[in-house]
């Protein structure tokens, strides 16, 4: 992202993801993932963002944030493929 697109970025932390366009079809993309905290000179208040090496960006608000969060900790099936192995998940 260009330094004059925004007032205040994290250093953020990343891991590698697959990116697929909005069809959801085909191998994807492995791409380095980054989240950070993204604020604009127009936003009114600092953003969760998912960036990714290909030039795309997903923002969410902290309330959407805390929803996601919520929410993939609380499905079975989401806990049940990230946990580690040998664990109950």
């Amino acid at each position: 992202m260009h330094p004059d697109d925004e007032d205040h970025r994290s250093e953020g932390w990343g891991w590698l993801g697959r990116v697929r366009d909005g069809r959801g079809s085909g191998p994807g993309i492995v791409t380095v993932l980054e989240v950070g905290v993204l604020r604009r000179t127009d936003d009114a208040a600092a953003w969760i963002v998912i960036e990714t090496d290909i030039g795309t960006s997903l923002a969410l608000s902290p309330e959407a944030a805390q929803t996601l969060a919520r929410r993939l900790l609380d499905d079975g099936d989401v806990r049940a493929v990230s946990a580690a192995p040998g664990s109950a998940g």
